[in-house]
Formats: C-alpha cells, sequence, structure tokens
C-alpha cells in the first residue's frame, strides 16, 4: 500500500537494506518473506535490477 498523501514512507537504514539483499541473493529468501520481516508494506518499495 502506497503512503497516505500527507504521511511520510518508513525510511530504511543502509545497513537494513544491505541485509535485505543478502538475504535475497546469498539465502533466496523471497521478496514476500523480506517484506514480511522488515515491516514493508508496500511491494514497489523492493526494487530489483
Amino acid at each position: 500500500m502506497p503512503a497516505i498523501k500527507g504521511k511520510k514512507s518508513k525510511t530504511y537504514s543502509y545497513e537494513t537494506k544491505l541485509e535485505a539483499i543478502r538475504l535475497h541473493m546469498v539465502e533466496g529468501w523471497t521478496y514476500r518473506k523480506i517484506m514480511e520481516k522488515f515491516e514493508i508494506t508496500d511491494r514497489h518499495r523492493l526494487k530489483h535490477g
């Protein structure tokens, strides 16, 4: 769910972002599992490339 107008999106530290990348790339975690662990509610906050 995108942020509600006037409400800021949650921000994540550099370390948290690196851990999310590591979990996906090294451990093979799915985006859904990562979203649950880090309480990310907007799937568009996860980007890959």
